[in-house]
């Protein structure tokens, strides 16, 4: 029996197994193709679910649906409640320009209205997304009604959108309405067919992997807690506890490695995303650090496969020339990188726009290593993790000796 097979038997098992294997509803194809994260998997399911000309109940409801939120005049209002034919739309998926690809788009023709949809699962927003697609419709359907829908998890609104451009109005959603539409949609169904079943796997999902109930989320922590189960079943289940779970005892490793108090007069904590979305990164700044013009982060981070990562990152605008504010802190970066033997070198991250590393190449392998947080001992990995970060003697001193040798020249200067 090969190892992958042993593990699946020990998997199976576990009477956490049977539990969840017994949890109802049972586990669907969205689960076992591991798209939790793939927004555009999602994407492509709800413009399926938008052109299903055997159903047009759900282009129906999500069009009504927008028609209360979307502020129209009362003749388009009129026009949406008479909308009965799949013939009069145009879907289309990463639609757009050079500078702006819309995830859903969706046209009906004969009421001039053009909907942009912005599909959000986890991922944060790209610095002036929503603008770019309000900008975009404006352009390209100047004749038209625009509005663009900004589905995320819980509804929240978007950051980046233009809120005073009165021609394209910002519409938020939540992917629990989308959940409502299909459930009323397959009640409402005379046939009982495929079509039917893959909606209601789609409901499913987005219910279990995207809502979470809570339920099921302590089923799977304590099934992933055990032996090396995680690893095991890493490419069906991603659901991890919450990040912000883990806050208390990453203040602590970051105050214990760096040699800084644990309290808010020494580290400053920001949890992204700010809003009602779960927490996929947890940043902290030593007070200190910014003190003497080193504005670093320290990163704990939803990885993938169910896994955590520590990274040492700088925001782009301490690097990025023409903002006044940061002259001073440009200044004293660029200084601290030649001086410091070739250990510190900002590099920007690939799809990272707004990020760069703080460490030199040779430190990748480091930032790279992912840790299970649902082993016992996860905290010892990431302590270990970030001792090598900012302690490892690439040359005659460490990060963290640098640092202190940069503050002490700063409080001399005054």
């Amino acid at each position: 029996m090969s190892d992958l097979q042993e593990a699946i038997e020990c998997l199976t098992k576990s009477q956490h197994y049977k539990d969840l294997r017994d949890y109802k509803p049972p586990f669907n194809p969205f689960e076992v193709m591991g798209v939790r994260y793939r927004e555009l998997t999602h994407s492509s399911v709800l413009a399926w679910l938008l052109s299903d000309e055997t159903n047009i109940d759900f282009a129906k409801k999500f069009l009504d649906w927008v028609a209360v939120q979307g502020e129209f005049d009362n003749e388009m209002k009129a026009k949406i409640a008479n909308f009965r034919t799949s013939d009069d739309m145009e879907v289309r998926c990463e639609y757009g320009d050079e500078k702006s690809r819309i995830d859903v788009f969706v046209r009906f023709r004969s009421l001039k209205l053009a909907i942009g949809i912005e599909v959000k699962v986890w991922a944060g927003e790209q610095p002036e997304q929503v603008s770019r697609y309000q900008e975009f419709l404006k352009r390209e359907y100047s004749n038209d009604t625009k509005r663009v829908i900004f589905l995320t998890p819980w509804g929240y609104e978007s950051e980046t959108d233009d809120s005073d451009d009165p021609e394209v109005r910002v519409v938020c959603m939540s992917w629990g309405k989308i959940v409502e539409i299909i459930n009323e949609v397959n009640d409402a169904s005379e046939k009982r067919g495929k079509k039917y079943f893959f909606r209601k796997q789609f409901s499913q999902h987005i219910k279990r992997n995207i809502l979470m109930g809570t339920k099921e989320k302590q089923l799977v922590r304590k099934l992933l807690s055990e032996g090396e189960n995680a690893t095991t079943i890493h490419k069906i289940i991603h659901n991890l506890p919450p990040l912000t779970d883990y806050l208390d005892e990453w203040k602590q490793i970051v105050a214990d490695i760096c040699d800084v108090e644990n309290s808010e007069s020494e580290l400053e904590v920001k949890i992204y995303p700010s809003s009602r979305a779960p927490a996929r990164e947890l940043k902290i700044e030593i007070k200190k650090w910014n003190e003497a013009k080193l504005p670093f982060t320290l990163m704990l981070e939803n990885y993938k496969d169910a896994m955590f990562r520590i990274r040492l990152l700088l925001w782009y605008e301490f690097v990025e020339p023409g903002n006044n504010y940061f002259n001073e802190c440009n200044d004293s970066l660029k200084k601290f990188e030649r001086d410091s033997n070739g250990i510190v070198e900002y590099v920007k991250l690939k799809y990272w726009g707004a990020w760069y590393s703080v460490l030199s190449s040779r430190f990748e392998e480091i930032q790279e290593t992912p840790f299970n947080p649902y082993k016992n001992d996860w905290k010892i990995e990431a302590q270990n993790i970030l001792s090598q970060l900012v302690k490892s003697e690439e040359s005659s001193k460490t990060l963290l000796q640098l640092i202190e040798n940069k503050r002490q020249v700063r409080l001399q200067d005054g």
